[in-house]
């Protein structure tokens, strides 16, 4: 169970990581275009 859990929090850390990467880049469209 634990092992389940800790890949699921490794899945979900990776996920989190690539939708900040993609509100950086949105953000910097953003900057950039102001």
């Amino acid at each position: 169970m634990k092992s389940t859990n800790s890949w699921k929090h490794s899945l979900f850390c990776s996920h989190r990581a690539r939708v900040d990467d993609v509100i950086n880049d949105v953000t910097d469209d953003v900057v950039f275009l102001k």
